[in-house]
């Protein structure tokens, strides 16, 4: 969410007011703001950008749409209005669709880390996985985070360069170190070089910032096997049975494979 052209001290005002509720998680009251901003300055583009952007945050990804093509219409060139379609098309996975309004964005703002990042995610989704690494790591060259870092390994995996991804996800790790996803991340690549002892020290670290992890907790679980403590690892899965949503796939062998591993020695 930006603003950068107020047309009337007035409407600028409350636009900055639609903002900061925005800010603050804050949707409905922020729309609120912004309408009564283009009521008095109905021609006011960041605004429309800014309730797209707050639509998408709302999951109302119609509305978002409406208004940002709205604000293209008077501005075609608006890369806040870009990013923001783009990012409507990826939350409903139009990747391609996202990929050509990102791209065109990017062409006007080059430096734009969020867009590579955006980008990034497309074609990871898309499964080209090394495309997505090169973006991430242009992202990265121009404003490097934890967040992206991360994004980075999770390409690295995906691709089984897994000595690369642990480098990048400790990387991320020391910028933001309270992620649980790096601390898994991290694991799952350790375990992948079956350095199952390593890979379980992360995933204690993932579940001791987010205890009801089900991912780490499997993960940490089939570790725990692969290294043959039987007890520990029925433990964590019975943790994964325990917090993983009921529609999850599987929990039927997972129940029986805890059994299983609980009946051992």
């Amino acid at each position: 969410i930006n603003d950068e052209y107020g047309p009337g001290a007035t409407a600028f005002e409350i636009n900055k007011e639609g903002m900061a509720l925005a800010q603050e998680g804050n949707f409905q009251d922020a729309l609120e703001k912004f309408k009564q901003a283009l009521s008095i300055e109905p021609g006011y583009i960041e605004v429309y950008n800014n309730m797209g952007a707050t639509y998408n945050q709302l999951k109302e990804y119609d509305k978002a749409d409406s208004v940002l093509h709205l604000a293209l219409n008077l501005r075609p060139d608006y890369p806040g209005a870009l990013f923001n379609l783009g990012r409507t098309y990826f939350y409903q996975d139009q990747f391609d669709d996202a990929i050509e309004v990102t791209q065109k964005a990017l062409e006007l703002e080059k430096d734009d880390a969020g867009g590579y990042i955006l980008l990034g995610d497309c074609y990871d989704r898309k499964g080209k996985y090394a495309v997505a690494e090169s973006l991430y790591l242009r992202s990265i060259g121009l404003s490097p985070s934890g967040h992206t870092y991360w994004k980075l390994g999770v390409a690295l995996v995906s691709q089984r360069k897994f000595e690369e991804a642990i480098q990048a996800m400790n990387k991320s790790l020391e910028l933001a170190p309270d992620n649980p996803d790096a601390y898994n991340n991290l694991g799952v690549a350790l375990a992948a070089m079956q350095r199952y002892q390593e890979a379980i020290e992360a995933f204690q670290k993932a579940v001791k910032i987010k205890p009801d992890y089900a991912s780490a907790h499997i993960n940490m679980g089939l570790s725990y096997e692969n290294l043959g403590d039987h007890q520990r690892a029925a433990d964590q899965l019975e943790l994964y049975l325990k917090y993983a949503p009921q529609e999850s796939p599987g929990l039927d062998f997972i129940r029986d494979k805890a059994k299983e591993l609980r009946e051992m020695e």
